[in-house]
């Protein structure tokens, strides 16, 4: 009889560490559950597996009549410590209090016992889980972050018994992802690789998938475009490992494949972009109610990509009936860290839409809808908790008040940005921001030398009246970017039109301002051509082009030499 339920668990465990969890819960039925520590296993593993949903707590409570009525007190208060991280992510708070205060009293009650010394090392690391994630709601990361880090510790020091390295590969996930809100990539990176080695040796190929998918974000994060395609590539590939395609499969392969649209995107991969898209598209026709916004929001994000201007305007469109639709259901606030966060990215995508329809058209009624979504975003980054995402938003506030002509206070944003991203190690926009204030004080400087300039114009120098009077006609030119779009295409003939924006990095809104304007003053000429079958956007110099640029040059020096 314990061989043949022997033989019936460990078919049990190897049935949930491959997913397939309608095999496993027919098993569970099958089996009489005897007092001991591996018959209790597969609760705590469907706990922990069905996390944030109804029925993990339900197992939860199964579990606890079982091992209450067994007499097995120490497995009642690891049910009672796992069920209560359950009801926190369903943020089912009332209940969580009460599951807290009676796993208080049990604790008090058999802490000197010797099955609880047995299961020590597991309840420290729940306890200490707990705690984790009330400091990180209430934004208090830093000793959210000094917690997780104790129970992994734990959980390293002890790794005698499975179940103890499941809990240490949530311990893993949960630091790693605190690290993600801080902006602290190479700390996260580590970490999750740390997961996927032990998933590796638990042979368990959902926590492998996860680790491989939580590394791809990390280097998403970082602007790793290709290390996280990398990765994301291989998770797709696990998937066809798992036969239960049951909903957290189907889920996190969805939001997969929109990570890859998006980094495809990013790396100028259109073709296979859009590949991705139609994988993405079969998958959510099975079910669009899971996924209310996923599919609208690649569709918009490929649209914006394109250097068609009715292609970008259909983007926004599809964006304002997005972010519409998301105030409609309240959705911008979510426990826990949601991996295809459709909020910021609908919300950061619409932003940069809207300042390049303001600098395209000079709508004045783009402003008030700007100014709401700079609001919204500073709300999600307070939400989460995440420095990134404040800095980012902040980076967006100082870009609008550049285009609006509050130049003062946009200097004032980006070294706010600095500021911030400094403090909180986040290198990536700080030195966006760096470059961007750079530019910025390089126009500021520019501008102040021509009004200088032509209030001059009085004295009786006539060498600097004669030679301001020029560069005035030069105006248009004097800005860093338009003569950086000159200069490279007078050094090449033509160019990219696509590379020469990566080359200067600034937004497609910004660079086709620039272009169009110089196309129109007939200094340079952009045409569509088919490169290896693919519409490419190329800049010609004109020969305009060339005598502006070498008019300015001269009336420069001259000005110079006169002052």
């Amino acid at each position: 009889m314990v061989h043949c339920y022997l033989l019936s668990l460990d078919c049990l465990l190897n049935l949930v560490d491959a997913g397939k969890y309608s095999e496993a819960l027919i098993e569970i039925d099958s089996l009489e559950y005897p007092d001991t520590m591996e018959g209790e296993f597969w609760r705590i593993n469907i706990i922990w597996y069905k996390f944030q949903s109804e029925d993990s707590v339900k197992f939860a409570e199964k579990a606890i009549e079982v091992a209450n009525s067994n007499g097995n007190d120490a497995w009642k208060l690891m049910y009672y410590l796992s069920g209560t991280l359950s009801l926190i992510m369903l943020r089912s708070y009332d209940q969580v209090l009460d599951w807290i205060d009676k796993s208080e009293e049990l604790k008090e009650l058999i802490q000197e016992s010797s099955e609880y010394k047995k299961m020590e090392p597991a309840i420290l690391q729940l306890y200490l889980a707990i705690k984790a994630y009330i400091h990180l709601k209430s934004g208090l990361l830093d000793d959210s972050i000094s917690l997780y880090k104790e129970a992994v510790e734990i959980g390293e020091a002890e790794q005698s018994w499975k179940g103890f390295n499941t809990i240490l590969s949530i311990g893993y996930s949960s630091l790693g992802n605190v690290y993600l809100l801080k902006g602290m990539y190479d700390e996260a990176l580590i970490i999750f690789k740390k997961r996927l080695t032990l998933a590796y040796e638990m042979k368990n190929l959902i926590f492998i998938w996860r680790s491989q998918q939580q590394i791809s974000e990390v280097y998403w994060k970082k602007n790793q475009y290709f290390d996280a395609y990398h990765n994301l590539r291989i998770v797709l590939a696990k998937f066809d490992d798992f036969k239960d395609r049951n909903e957290f499969v189907m889920r996190h392969k969805v939001q997969s494949l929109f990570k890859l649209v998006i980094i495809t995107l990013k790396m100028s991969k259109f073709v296979e972009a859009k590949e991705y898209y139609e994988q993405l598209e079969l998958m959510i026709k099975k079910d669009s109610k899971q996924f209310p916004f996923t599919l609208k929001l690649a569709e918009a994000l490929i649209l914006k990509s394109s250097d068609e201007i009715r292609d970008k305007i259909k983007a926004l469109d599809l964006l304002i009936e997005i972010i519409n639709e998301i105030d409609k259901s309240k959705l911008y606030v979510s426990d826990g860290i949601v991996d295809d966060n459709i909020p910021l990215i609908t919300l950061l995508n619409l932003y940069d839409l809207y300042l390049w329809e303001y600098k395209s058209t000079d709508n004045k009624t783009v402003i008030k809808e700007i100014d709401e979504l700079s609001s919204k975003l500073i709300f999600i980054a307070l939400s989460y908790n995440s420095y990134p995402i404040l800095g980012e938003a902040i980076l967006l506030d100082a870009r609008y008040n550049k285009i609006t002509g509050n130049l003062k206070y946009a200097k004032e944003l980006y070294v706010r940005a600095i500021s911030l991203s400094k403090e909180q190690v986040l290198d990536e926009i700080a030195e966006q921001a760096e470059h961007e204030l750079d530019i910025l004080e390089k126009d500021m400087n520019n501008w102040t030398s021509i009004i200088n300039i032509s209030e001059s114009t009085d004295k009786d120098d006539n060498g600097i009246e004669e030679t301001s009077q020029q560069l005035m006609k030069y105006k248009f030119l004097l800005n860093p970017v338009k003569l950086s779009i000159v200069k490279i295409l007078i050094n090449h003939n033509k160019f990219p039109s696509a590379q020469l924006r990566t080359m200067l990095g600034i937004s497609w809104g910004k660079f086709s301002t620039h272009v169009d304007s110089l196309v129109k003053e007939g200094l340079i000429l952009s045409e569509k051509e088919f490169i290896d079958n693919k519409p490419r956007t190329l800049l010609f110099i004109e020969q305009k082009g060339r005598l502006y640029f070498q008019e300015l040059r001269n009336v420069l020096k001259r000005t110079i030499y006169a002052i």
